[in-house]
């Protein structure tokens, strides 16, 4: 059986006292774009739920309101495009793509924090999108108060709209998000397996979900018909990883003809990108490391980063026959 993912809706957003103000402001601004909370700045340690809520807003928006054109950007992604944009028609092409539409989602403004022609770019993105009135909604690992090497005309225009944080799950909410992800796996458990969980000492909701991930992956594959303690206990110690991951960029080195160099690289050479993309998503598959990790692995990108190149992968193989083929070719030689 597939293995179901909580989707990034509001409706699979689990609230608690530690989201409820950010949640009720992004619920807010996705009925009523550019009219409230203009900008919506979120900020909350890594793994806290801010992706979730800006993918929610976007997908809320997108429903609601078909006529409205939606950018949304990481700004890793973002910095690439800048960085890249090295003649005067590039330049007025990535503005132009960048400062044209109705609503805007920038994730990660944290990520900027060492580039400083990008920082200056995105203030006057940012200024000419607010003073068209348009909708202006970012993210940050750093509240505004700890992004202190941003320039403070940046920052005070961020307090025009409002500005929420997430805390890091407690433990009632760890409780939920084991709970709705058994739900829509239609896992049966002992209610002990909650608990024992939720107690595991990590306060990152991707790693939680790899968790979850994990236990509910080895648990379809056994005869058990109850999900319990011991039988948790007993696999997560044994399920590690068998595969190394280096093996996997060199299979793929080999099959595709890029360079493992390359793929490590922040080329966007489209060969390279899909050689990268692969080899993530590989990883991923067919080991237990994290996005994190696998983030560190390939040149210490951002989790949303993986998380994109993963998903990526994963919609190529629905929808292309061809290059499914070509993924269980490659798993083959791993």
């Amino acid at each position: 059986m597939a293995l179901k993912q909580i989707n990034k809706t509001f409706e699979h957003f689990i609230i608690s006292p530690s989201n409820r103000l950010s949640l009720v402001a992004a619920k807010t601004v996705a009925e009523s774009p550019s009219k409230v909370y203009n900008p919506l700045f979120i900020s909350g340690a890594k793994g806290s739920g801010k992706t979730h809520i800006l993918k929610a807003i976007e997908q809320s928006i997108s429903e609601n309101h078909p006529d409205l054109v939606i950018k949304s950007y990481d700004l890793e992604f973002f910095n690439d495009l800048y960085l890249h944009a090295d003649t005067e028609e590039l330049l007025k092409l990535f503005r132009e793509e960048t400062r044209e539409g109705d609503v805007f989602l920038f994730d990660n403004l944290d990520y900027l924090e060492k580039f400083e022609s990008t920082k200056e770019e995105f203030f006057h993105t940012f200024n000419d999108i607010f003073q068209k009135g348009n909708q202006v909604i970012i993210t940050s690992s750093l509240n505004t108060k700890e992004l202190i090497n941003f320039p403070e005309r940046l920052l005070s225009r961020l307090e025009w709209g409002l500005s929420t944080n997430l805390l890091t799950p407690v433990f009632e909410t760890k409780l939920l998000i084991f709970e709705k992800f058994f739900e829509i796996n239609q896992i049966k458990y002992e209610k002990s397996v909650l608990n024992f969980l939720a107690e595991k000492n990590e306060d990152n909701l991707n790693t939680l979900l790899d968790l979850a991930k994990n236990v509910i992956d080895i648990f379809q594959n056994s005869e058990n018909q109850i999900l319990d303690t011991k039988f948790i206990d007993t696999n997560l110690k044994e399920h590690k990883t068998e595969i190394d991951p280096l093996k996997i960029q060199q299979v793929i080195s080999q099959l595709l003809n890029v360079s493992t160099l390359d793929m490590l690289s922040k080329s966007r050479v489209s060969k390279i990108v899909e050689a990268r993309h692969i080899a993530i998503y590989l990883i991923r598959k067919l080991t237990n490391h994290t996005l994190k990790e696998v983030g560190i692995l390939f040149g210490r990108r951002h989790h949303t980063t993986i998380m994109h190149a993963e998903e990526e992968i994963k919609t190529r193989c629905i929808e292309d026959k061809n290059f499914k083929f070509l993924i269980q070719n490659i798993i083959k030689q791993i």
